[in-house]
């Protein structure tokens, strides 16, 4: 999908194509001096094996000064003094031709090993360093926040109404069902697990004000917070979300990236509340997947706001508190943040943890995804070394599944990676924030971006999805993929809401 309003972007983003393409000019033209231009200065002669240069003169030598043997005088010597006469008859010269020249050896070279060993490493070096300052998908996106308006003010209101229609029905449920439970004390912090107990406590959360919003659905980072597949969002709601979405949030992300929108999976999509009497914050994290987005819905609150860290000076870099209502946060999962806290009335979200797949997680149908936004990226890499080391800890606690993959060195591998290539963008790669459009070009491009929308057959629209070439927003929600990007294992949520992920649901 093609990104309508890029006449009114203050800071555009790189011409990725274009990029790419010099990224990979730059590469090869690192992999041909290091290993075929460089070695040709760096080889030495070798002399023909079984002689050496002054062992060749002396044998020259020895073959100019010998004489022949002396002979005895017998008849055979008048028969050879003949001979010798008519040798030294004069003879006619003979005429050299001068195409034929005397044949030469040709002179042989080799490469040391340490030369070779030399070259290699300076090859990985240079590779990985025009890999990281030529590549849009390492120097522009992996440290940065974008921020760019999604809603309109009334959009926004409508979400939150779907919200607290979501949160009555789960109270609701949860107060029919309050009597099966025989001990009722306040929830605490732990995970839920799917068991007795777990659900136990997720049900009684949500009795708790504020009512029917859930309380321990995020366990090390808990968040009061609704997620629009698993709680009780209608199908009219999704419908409407998605749309905007197509339409505004779509566009931008694949722009932003430099990646086709259907590569792009949402893992987990929620609306989040923070209450100024009760969690009025969330402590410093980093999120799943490798893009993270939240939407201010509202701005009845005061303080708050996100900042952003960095690892490298452990200080932090932004502190960004969006003015208008419907503005969005965009940046790479990875970057640690926090959600700081509000003094003073409620601040809500909308938040989005979305995954870039190289082949889709249920079928293994390829995404698209170029090999420079994958296995060229340092912030995907990072990524799927954390899911391969997830998914292999999922293999051995959950499935009892005994195989190499699972191996603890195997998972010490993916860990070690995973700290490596983090602490190299940290320290490499800049740090930076950016707001893409002036508030006084708002409307002029909400309405660009909804003309382009409205202008895609309705087909495709009405559907919308990874077939369609939209961001997946609801299908693929819940789910944890091992490193090659097929699913490993199903959040305990996602199981005990199967019905809602059917396709009639969505």
């Amino acid at each position: 999908m093609e990104f309508g309003a890029e006449e009114f972007l203050v800071q555009p983003p790189p011409d990725y194509p274009q990029e790419r393409f010099y990224a990979t000019i730059k590469l090869t033209m690192v992999v041909v001096f290091c290993l075929v231009i460089l070695p040709t200065f760096m080889v030495n002669p070798v002399t023909p094996e079984g002689a050496t240069e002054a062992e060749g003169d002396k044998a020259d030598s020895k073959a100019e000064t010998k004489t022949p043997p002396a002979t005895t005088s017998n008849g055979k010597d008048k028969s050879k003094r003949k001979q010798k006469q008519k040798n030294k008859q004069p003879q006619k010269p003979l005429k050299s031709d001068p195409k034929i020249q005397p044949e030469e050896p040709a002179e042989q070279y080799e490469l040391s090993q340490s030369a070779l060993l030399q070259c290699s490493a300076l090859c990985m070096v240079a590779f990985v360093w025009v890999m990281l300052q030529s590549n849009p998908h390492n120097y522009y996106t992996t440290r940065g926040i974008f921020q760019a308006p999604v809603f309109t003010r009334d959009e926004c209101k409508e979400i939150l109404a779907m919200a607290d229609r979501a949160a009555d029905i789960n109270y609701k449920e949860a107060k029919s069902l309050e009597s099966m439970y025989e001990v009722f004390a306040p929830p605490d912090d732990a995970d839920d697990e799917g068991d007795g107990t777990g659900l136990n406590k997720t049900m009684k959360g949500l009795l708790y004000d504020p009512h029917g919003w859930q309380k321990h659905r995020h366990g090390l980072y808990p968040t009061t917070d609704l997620n629009v597949v698993t709680d009780p969002f209608t199908k009219t709601d999704r419908d409407f979300i998605r749309t905007k979405l197509d339409a505004r949030l779509t566009p931008l992300i694949s722009r932003i990236y430099g990646i086709p929108a259907s590569s792009i999976r949402a893992i987990d999509m929620f609306v989040v509340r923070y209450d100024a009497n009760k969690r009025t914050h969330l402590t410093r994290h980093t999120d799943d997947g490798d893009i993270s987005f939240n939407i201010l819905l509202d701005d009845g609150f005061e303080d708050g706001g996100t900042r952003f860290w960095n690892r490298r000076t452990d200080e932090p870099f932004a502190w960004i508190k969006p003015k208008q209502v419907g503005q969005v946060l965009l940046n790479s999962a990875l970057i640690s943040h926090e959600g700081m806290h509000i003094t003073k009335g409620t601040r809500t979200i909308f938040v989005g943890f979305m995954s870039v797949d190289r082949v889709d997680p249920f079928d293994g149908t390829p995404t698209g995804l170029p090999w420079l936004a994958s296995w060229g990226s340092l912030n995907w890499m990072t990524v799927k070394f954390k899911e391969g080391a997830r998914a292999a800890e999922a293999r051995i606690h959950l499935l009892k599944e005994e195989s190499w993959r699972n191996h603890v060195f195997v998972r010490s591998l993916f860990d070690d990676l995973l700290h490596v290539l983090s602490a190299v963008g940290d320290v490499v790669l800049p740090h930076f924030s950016t707001n893409f459009i002036h508030p006084k070009d708002r409307v002029k491009y909400f309405k660009a971006l909804d003309e382009a929308y409205d202008a895609l057959p309705q087909e495709q629209r009405a559907v919308g999805g990874r077939a369609n070439g939209f961001i997946e927003w609801f299908g693929g929600q819940q789910i944890n993929v091992d490193i090659t990007g097929s699913v490993s294992t199903y959040w305990q949520t996602r199981l005990q809401n199967e019905h809602r992920f059917e396709r009639t649901e969505l």
